[in-house]
């Protein structure tokens, strides 16, 4: 677990202590401890600044791009998964077959695909290019059908059956609060794929204000930005694992409660 947390930790720290330093002291002072001077805060409004403010273009493209993928995935993960891990009907045994066989399929190879299909439609260039393959999220849905199986009651399920509630109103008052856990795991897996997507959205824009930090950051910047940026890009993240966590938590307590 040390040597874990020190191989992780290295980059974290490094970013940290690096962006709080003027540019000249980049190579002559240590790389895990402060320069002569505190420069953080000019650092951050230089970065802000910089070429008329793309960087806070990039960071709101990031956080649009982002967000909407991600729970626009849990959404159809979520209810793909139920209906894989609740009902029995003709072929869904081969579909739990596809779904495993596109969770190993590599991400980059449908880039091309995608950007000739793309073409056709007119969508080069444009956030759909990003935001629509990012809703398709097979792992979710085999982690969110998986985690149905073995948590979510079939008993349950055929007593609100039997007193009438609809199938949405099962989906969403009871399945959902069982299923918490998954969703925040698959919620997290998708916000972090799609924060750090590099290659799909650098092929799909040639415009740099539509461009999310990564491939910002690795097309534009360079030194004291670069790190800079590295650095405030990393935030949102840890922020996000740091939130989810606490509903992880509180998921499998619920969890527990309903199977007793």
């Amino acid at each position: 677990m040390l040597v874990c947390i020190a191989y992780f930790g290295y980059p974290i720290a490094f970013l940290f202590f690096t962006s709080t330093k003027a540019p000249q002291e980049f190579g002559t002072t240590s790389t895990l401890w402060f320069g002569h001077s505190f420069n953080f805060f000019k650092n951050l409004e230089w970065l802000f600044n910089a070429n008329e403010g793309i960087y806070y273009i990039w960071l709101k493209n990031t956080i649009v791009y982002s967000l909407s993928g991600a729970v626009g995935a849990l959404i159809c993960s979520a209810m793909a998964g139920f209906a894989i891990a609740v009902y029995d009907f003709k072929g869904v045994k081969q579909i739990q077959v596809i779904i495993l066989g596109l969770v190993m399929v590599p991400a980059n190879t449908l880039v091309l695909p995608l950007f000739i299909y793309f073409a056709n439609l007119n969508l080069i260039n444009t956030k759909w290019a990003v935001i629509l393959p990012a809703l398709v999220a097979p792992l979710g849905t085999f982690l969110i059908a998986y985690y149905a199986k073995d948590n979510l009651p079939k008993e349950l399920i055929q007593a609100a059956r039997l007193d009438r509630a609809s199938e949405m109103r099962i989906f969403l008052q009871l399945a959902l609060p069982i299923l918490r856990p998954a969703l925040a795991t698959v919620f997290l897996l998708n916000l972090v794929t799609n924060w750090n997507n590099y290659f799909l959205p650098l092929l799909m824009f040639n415009d740099p204000k539509l461009f999310p930090l990564s491939v910002g950051l690795g097309t534009a910047f360079g030194g004291p930005g670069l790190v800079m940026g590295a650095f405030v890009a990393m935030a949102p993240i840890l922020v996000a694992f740091l939130f989810l966590q606490r509903y992880w938590l509180k998921g499998l307590n619920s969890g527990s409660g309903v199977h007793a």
